[in-house]
Order: C-alpha cells, then structure tokens, then sequence
C-alpha cells in the first residue's frame, strides 16, 4: 500500500525514472536497483543508455530515502558473442557505498542472496 507518505518498496530495473513520479511516493524501506550503467553501441561515448545505475541511482536515493538499498547484480554475468565487444559496463557496489556515504544518507547496502535462495531484510536499525 502507498498512501503518498510511505511505500515499502521500489524497484526500479534500469533505474530510469521520472523524479515527479517517485516524489509523489514519499519514503520508501527498500530500493531495488541497478548500481551500474550499461551501455550498447560501437564505443561509451556513442553507446545507447540501457540501465542508468551510476547515473541517476543517488538521486533516486536521495528523492525516496530508504533504509536499504539492494543492488541488482545485472552485470555479474559473462558476456559472449558478436555483439559482447559492443556493451559497455561501469560503476560498481563499493563506488556506490562511497557516494551513500559521503551523501549524509543513512541507507545500508546489502547484497542479494544467490539465485534460488530466498532473502530477508532487517529494517529496524
């Protein structure tokens, strides 16, 4: 239930967002999401944005203040094939522990559990 002052999660799978949207949403106990940026082209700077992670993730924390974040490991993956040269990946969870710190937020990181295995999350600190 959202009543516009609390949700108990977000989960945004490329972390592209419109900032209106998730500031109707109040506060929210967890985010899901991405902490890295991919990007498919010939070269970065040329590359078509496909998920957002280092690129909007802190103002997505900042806007919904919550008291976990969980990463979305998109990324931990092998890339093979013709089009693997043409995917570019940055960013990472210890850069991303860094900027939450510095930031005065108090959101905790903590990893997902391997496929398969179920999770759970402590919310009271």
């Amino acid at each position: 239930m959202c009543d516009g002052s609390h949700a108990p999660l977000y989960f945004e799978p490329h972390c592209d967002f419109v900032d209106a949207s998730v500031a109707k949403l109040g506060t929210v106990d967890v985010v899901v999401s991405p902490v890295q940026t991919t990007l498919f082209g010939p070269t970065p700077a040329l590359g078509y944005l496909v998920v957002m992670g280092d690129i909007n993730l802190m103002r997505l924390l900042k806007a919904l203040r919550p008291k976990v974040l969980v990463p979305l490991l998109n990324l931990e993956i092998d890339q093979e094939g013709p089009l693997a040269p043409a995917v570019f990946n940055r960013g990472n969870v210890d850069s991303v522990r860094q900027q939450i710190k510095y930031s005065g937020l108090a959101t905790r990181v903590e990893l997902p559990a391997p496929p398969g295995e179920s999770m759970a999350i402590a919310l009271s600190n």
